[in-house]
């Protein structure tokens, strides 16, 4: 192609030779082999909060507690705090030997956050020490098939662009997701690693162009597609790169709105079914938040599907603690802070309402266990179920999916009347999901990651009507102003 003998505007260093034989590039030269993790659903620890009664566990945890002195202390606050008690010890105590060698620590953008070595990403050797080293670690989702479904990673340093993108070539990714600008609260958070319009950037042997640039979803989303070009090889593959511009310096964002458009972008352009790259600056806080949100959504697919294909009623359930502390356990320091724990929890809230009462009317006599107010058309159930199917055709040309979100609101002001579930949800008639006896419709709630079932609630709540996400994520922010703090380490 003569468009890749162009004068590039930006040069990279000349990168060493690399052995691109097929035996080389086997599975357990370059990479981790996938672990053996202890599957989700088989936890015997884990109680799920019934998708039905996700909105009343929210109102649950609203409930403020005081606790030493904190006027901003609630249920959010004893949830979190849980997770950085379980997971303090592996993150400063973790291995992280290849990380911690001379030769690498200079590609470390924080000091103290480092891939740990059972996940970490391994590339492909070169006669330069440390070559296959870059701070990245492979994460599993929550369900069979969804084995290294990410890569969360740190924003590429200048110094580390190359081993960046042999990472993207290496590993066939054709989705990064990034979730920071350049440069916020007036310091660098990324380097840019991508070149600007007629402008290609030469990065060891590899040439990227930027073929097109699109900003959506009111402007907090820009979308670049981009063009890789293997100067050995002279193969090309097209990546695409978004990024997600509405996370403001200090806080989390007003709506969820952008970032599930955000989700939807990445499963359509991720056709290949590769990991998806997801970084911030440091690949934990934000980074964790997508891949907790992410995956969470994936296993509602997978359960509304089996509902929707068997006819069997089996509510989905979520644990969010216990989803956070398995990505720590991938990566240390996955999703940083409460106020990112909360826009999690809301975020998935209102893809619930959005799209979990849809199989109302593909189900038939299971239509009363879903509360009304939910309700949606049975079309964006299909859709959302269907899009769980892996794709097929190697030939497909990803489409943009972006498209103005319209969620119903609940504006019930009926007190909640059932309870937390006690335990995760399993397939029933409908005859014995309906026989719920008095006892369990008086008892207290459980919070999600106490077993016992006599366990006291962390606060007793009488609150009424529904959670207004966009109300709470604006007054999150606010206290956060109110701290004196920024809530967004990275």
């Amino acid at each position: 192609m003569d468009s890749h003998n162009d004068s590039p505007c930006v040069v990279q260093p000349e990168a060493p030779a690399i052995d691109l034989s097929a035996d080389h590039f086997d599975d357990s030269t370059y990479s981790v082999p996938i672990e053996e993790y202890t599957s989700y659903e088989e936890r015997d620890d884990i109680v799920g909060i019934p998708a039905s009664r996700l909105e009343e566990h929210i109102q649950y945890l609203l409930q403020r507690t005081d606790q030493n002195g904190d006027p901003y202390w609630n249920g959010f606050d004893d949830e979190f705090a849980f997770i950085e008690q379980q997971t303090t010890q592996d993150q400063y105590f973790g291995d992280y030997t290849s990380a911690m060698l001379p030769h690498n620590k200079n590609k470390n953008r924080y000091s103290n956050v480092l891939p740990t070595e059972r996940t970490r990403v391994r590339l492909a050797v070169t006669e330069e020490d440390g070559s296959d080293f870059i701070n990245a670690n492979y994460i599993n989702g929550l369900i069979p098939g969804t084995e290294r479904a990410y890569i969360a990673t740190q924003g590429p340093l200048a110094s580390t662009f190359f081993d960046f993108w042999r990472m993207i070539w290496e590993l066939q990714v054709t989705v990064i997701v990034m979730l920071t600008r350049e440069i916020e609260n007036d310091r660098i958070k990324c380097d840019r690693y991508w070149p600007e319009p007629d402008c290609p950037m030469n990065c060891g042997t590899f040439k990227i162009t930027l073929a097109d640039i699109e900003e959506t979803c009111k402007d907090e989303l820009i979308t670049r597609r981009l063009l890789v070009y293997n100067m050995d090889t002279e193969e090309e593959k097209e990546v695409v790169q978004l990024q997600y511009i509405a996370w403001p310096d200090h806080g989390i964002p007003v709506s969820t709105t952008a970032f599930l458009d955000l989700i939807d972008e990445a499963d359509s352009f991720n056709y290949q079914k590769a990991p998806i790259v997801v970084h911030c600056s440091a690949g934990i806080g934000r980074s964790g938040t997508f891949c907790t949100v992410h995956s969470t959504l994936e296993k509602l697919k997978m359960e509304l599907a089996h509902i929707n294909e068997t006819n069997i009623w089996r509510e989905p359930t979520f644990n969010i603690p216990q989803t956070v502390l398995y990505m720590r356990s991938q990566r240390p320091g996955m999703v940083q802070t409460k106020e990112q724990y909360m826009f999690i929890y809301l975020t998935i809230l209102e893809k619930v309402r959005e799209l979990f009462v849809s199989l109302s009317p593909s189900l038939g006599g299971f239509q009363d266990e879903i509360p009304e107010e939910w309700r949606s058309d049975k079309e964006e159930f299909d859709e959302f179920s269907s899009s769980s199917e892996a794709h097929e055709d190697t030939e497909h040309v990803p489409q943009s999916r972006s498209r103005s979100r319209s969620r119903s609101r609940s504006n019930s002001t009926e007190t909640p009347t059932e309870v937390l579930a006690s335990s995760v949800a399993t397939n029933s008639s409908t005859e014995s999901e309906s026989a719920e006896t008095e006892e369990t419709k008086s008892a207290e709630p459980l919070h999600p990651i106490r077993k016992d079932s006599n366990a006291e609630p962390l606060v007793k709540t009488e609150r009424s009507g529904s959670v207004d996400v966009s109300s709470i994520l604006e007054e999150v922010n606010h206290e956060a102003q109110g701290k004196g703090v920024p809530v967004q380490a990275e």
